[in-house]
């Protein structure tokens, strides 16, 4: 049999030790790090492993219990329909998503020595009856999944006049009829802005042009997070009226883009939506309603970074443990992003007008004229490129510190990645709770992930008033 070995990369002492003895006794195995080509994306080739494989053994330990990279290989096998057995290395309590996954499998309790039980139980699968999954092909699995897909769509539709069918949709009109009433008021100074990027534009043109030191490609320090200066890079500047763009240096904290409405992710009431074989691919208002709404307007993390607050007053379900993947890196209780900015660098940002494409649900144009502080749009990134910038983002030590998902540390640093994903604020336009993530250095990609994540990271973005004098050079 072909077995994908997943476990912790801090477990991999034992799970090379168990790939040798499998090996040795006729069988096959996938394990990472080993069975990563070299030049190819390690994700994929994660992926391609457990799809290709008949059985998954997991090790089982308190670092695999809490690995979200190890989450997401369970939770692939399970939908793939994969048998997977349990080897407990330790007596350790499950998570709660681990365990809605992982609580129908065989588990085997032996010592670290005695692999010839799981050799065992490889076997016994091996000689037992195939079921339809070991017969399988890789193809044969996406197309079951995607014929499960269809066969659920149209009683998904009956389902969407239960599951909240007008307040997301009604919410996000009458943003947008607000913003295109307060955008009204501000054509003339829309006119006037120069800024490369055409999909940001500022609403202060009264502003006095600039003469200054500072140009496009300085990092210069503004405001302050987690106690410590904030250093940004200049990509633009509008010298007639004194304005300039700047995008953090670095990634300042790891946090979830949107807080499940719901209020327990995955979760409806007492009803569980894990797995594959759900509704939640055709109800797009349940999709949102449950793992978050990829509307920016709306966001949470919108309305953190534009508050200066001690006590952020969120508008629907607030960004607490429960409305994010695993209960990590709740927000709820934090101050707002500008909060730690002095009166005058929050009188020094400039108020602009932003304009992001629809999600599956909104499909126009969003259109906020609010924000002070936003997140780069899939477009927007050519303006570091512009500027010979690197897109990627690396933490700051204060965010690996307080990120309490630890997967940055997990995942990232285990591989020897500096740079970490971070959002932004462009959604996945075929879905209504997924938005765009810039991914690492090493995968170098743009990919969609479900805007309750919860260990993404947050590189925000806002315009100053040069004339203010705000600004420190570096």
């Amino acid at each position: 049999m072909h077995i994908f070995i997943s476990h912790s990369s801090k477990d991999a002492k034992i799970a090379n030790e168990v790939c040798e003895y499998l090996e040795d006794n006729k069988h096959t195995c996938f394990i990472a790090p080993r069975d990563i080509r070299p030049g190819r994306d390690y994700a994929s080739e994660i992926v391609d492993g457990i799809d290709s494989s008949d059985v998954i053994l997991f090790l089982l330990s308190d670092a695999s219990n809490n690995s979200p990279h190890v989450l997401r290989e369970i939770e692939r096998s399970v939908g793939l329909n994969i048998p997977i057995l349990v080897y407990s290395l330790e007596e350790v309590t499950l998570s709660k998503s681990l365990e809605y996954f992982i609580m129908t499998h065989q588990w085997i309790n032996t010592t670290h020595s005695e692999y010839s039980i799981i050799l065992q139980s490889i076997n016994d699968l091996a000689n037992s009856k195939p079921t339809p999954n070991q017969t399988e092909t890789k193809e044969n699995r996406h197309s079951n999944l995607i014929e499960k897909e269809s066969l659920t769509e149209s009683n998904d539709k009956e389902l969407k006049k239960i599951f909240f069918p007008l307040s997301i949709l009604v919410l996000i009109t009458a943003i947008l009829v607000l913003s295109l009433g307060l955008n009204n008021t501000q054509q003339k100074s829309d006119s006037q802005d120069d800024d490369k990027n055409a999909s940001h534009t500022t609403s202060d043109s009264n502003s006095n042009s600039y003469s200054g030191d500072i140009k496009v490609g300085d990092i210069v320090s503004f405001g302050s997070y987690y106690d410590e200066i904030i250093d940004w890079y200049v990509v633009s500047i509008d010298k007639a009226n004194g304005h300039a763009t700047l995008v953090a240096k670095n990634i300042l904290t790891f946090k979830g883009f949107d807080a499940a409405d719901s209020g327990n992710f995955n979760w409806d009431g007492d009803k569980c939506y894990y797995g594959v074989d759900d509704m939640t691919n055709s109800d797009l208002t349940l999709q949102a309603h449950i793992r978050g709404d990829s509307t920016w307007a709306t966001s949470t993390i919108r309305q953190w970074l534009n508050s200066d607050e001690l006590e952020v007053r969120y508008e629907g379900q607030a960004p607490t443990a429960r409305s994010f993947t695993d209960g990590h890196n709740e927000y709820s209780s934090e101050a707002g992003f500008l909060y730690n900015f002095s009166k005058e660098e929050r009188d020094s940002v400039i108020v602009s007008k932003i304009i992001t494409p629809g999600n599956a649900l909104a499909k126009e144009e969003n259109i906020t004229t609010s924000d002070k502080v936003y997140l780069m749009s899939e477009e927007e990134l050519k303006l570091l490129e512009e500027c010979g910038l690197s897109k990627y983002g690396v933490p700051t030590e204060k965010a690996v510190e307080h990120d309490e998902s630890k997967y940055y540390v997990n995942y990232c640093l285990d591989r020897n990645i500096e740079t970490a994903a971070y959002w932004l604020r462009t959604p996945d336009t075929k879905e209504s709770s997924k938005c765009m993530v810039l991914s690492t250095h090493v995968e170098d990609k743009i990919v969609s992930s479900m805007a309750g994540l919860s260990y993404c990271g947050v590189r925000p973005v806002l315009t100053v008033n040069l004339n203010a004098n705000t600004l420190t050079l570096r």
